[in-house]
């Protein structure tokens, strides 16, 4: 992150890269007639995940800094990391892929409305 100060103030500015490989999965058990793509399913489990599309993602924010006199300073942050998100999901016992592909590409078609994920942050500082 590189910050820039404007002001004579607390106030900045700040741009940079944020690499992470973070994702979200989760698995759902089929327990009761679903249907999936064009077909119908009684039985059977799905795995799936969303994550960045890219590791490494642009980073804009505007925070502020308050310092007090003893050392110790308190910082907010608000900004946006510019990455979309991924959507992938496999399926097991006789769930059909093609079916899954069906669902997912639904559920990538909304994540690409969304150009870029929240970032806030809060921290504490002492300088010695």
């Amino acid at each position: 992150m590189v910050d820039y100060h404007p002001f004579d103030s607390g106030w900045r500015f700040s741009g940079g890269i944020f690499a992470s490989d973070t994702s979200i999965t989760a698995s759902s058990t089929i327990t009761s007639a679903t249907t999936i793509g064009d077909n119908d399913y009684l039985t059977g489990t799905i795995d799936g995940s969303v994550k960045f599309k890219r590791k490494v993602a642009p980073m804009l924010s505007v925070g502020y800094d308050w310092q007090f006199e003893n050392g110790w300073s308190v910082n907010a942050d608000l900004g946006a990391i510019v990455t979309g998100l991924k959507a992938t999901a496999t399926g097991s016992e006789g769930i059909d892929q093609v079916d899954l592909d069906k669902e997912i590409a639904d559920v990538q078609d909304e994540l690409d409305k969304i150009p870029a994920i929240p970032y806030i942050a809060f921290g504490v500082n002492y300088r010695f």
